[in-house]
């Protein structure tokens, strides 16, 4: 799959940014093609949107939903069946993630009238858009890393622009996918965020017990216990994938 465009978009919101990332996609081939990437993200990253679509404009109709795992390679697999482009980003470790994307239309083959003489047509281009939230790393806002691409080229005609500007990668472009971070000129001095967790229906929070009737052998609050950042770590990962309701109508591809 040849990399028609790729273009990076940073809005600041003081502390902490949202990214958006475009990736145009064509098929040089005669057959459907799948893109897989590996690629990371700090752990302060948190994805809040895929699309998928003929357009730079994302759908509504095609809109992030999670699963849970191994649910969401289920879905995947059901849309694929379904010949319905979907498009799956799974988290597969603290700062590992997985972007698939099915199917990315062949070329075709137009023939003349009465003759056997045809004239290849490009495949159409397919757009993909994947947002996030990260806060500032050392001045910078941190962009992804690919470790591992599968089905996927870039090459010098492929436009590559930062906040509407060229992306300046020097004699490394054809080996790197995105520089390691965006300059950060209007980051704002790092601030205390806090998110509050809606209660769940009918349920209490565990009574506090004294340090008298803690079972014996139990050390002291705080002796051995696990910090915030790794029970998030340890925590099941969300998986997203992209699908259109079914009230919505649905982007079909024929052969």
């Amino acid at each position: 799959m040849r990399l028609l465009r790729q273009e990076v978009t940073v809005t600041p919101q003081g502390d902490w940014a949202e990214i958006g990332l475009i990736e145009v996609y064509q098929n040089v081939t005669a057959l459907r093609q799948e893109v897989v990437c590996y690629f990371s993200l700090p752990e302060s990253a948190v994805v809040t949107g895929l699309w998928l679509g003929p357009s730079a404009r994302p759908r509504t109709s095609l809109c992030l939903s999670y699963f849970p795992a191994p649910a969401a390679q289920a879905v995947y697999r059901n849309e694929v069946r379904r010949q319905i482009d979907p498009a799956l980003v799974e988290q597969i470790g603290p700062r590992q993630y997985r972007l698939r994307i099915f199917p990315i239309d062949p070329q075709q083959i137009e023939y003349e009238p009465n003759s056997l003489r045809g004239t290849i047509q490009e495949g159409e281009p397919l757009y993909m858009w994947l947002t996030y939230r990260t806060l500032a790393v050392e001045g910078a806002w941190p962009l992804p890393q690919m470790s591992q691409k599968l089905n996927v080229f870039w090459d010098d005609a492929t436009v590559r622009l930062l906040n509407g500007q060229p992306l300046a990668l020097g004699a490394a472009a054809d080996e790197i996918w995105l520089p390691a971070s965006a300059p950060a000129a209007n980051a704002g001095a790092p601030a205390t965020h806090r998110v509050d967790f809606p209660a769940t229906a009918g349920h209490r929070p565990p009574a506090q017990r004294s340090p008298a009737a803690r079972p014996a052998g139990q050390g002291a609050p705080g002796r051995g216990a696990r910090s915030l950042a790794q029970h998030g770590r340890s925590a099941g990962r969300a998986r997203g994938v992209v699908r259109a309701p079914a009230n919505a109508p649905q982007h079909r591809r024929s052969d």
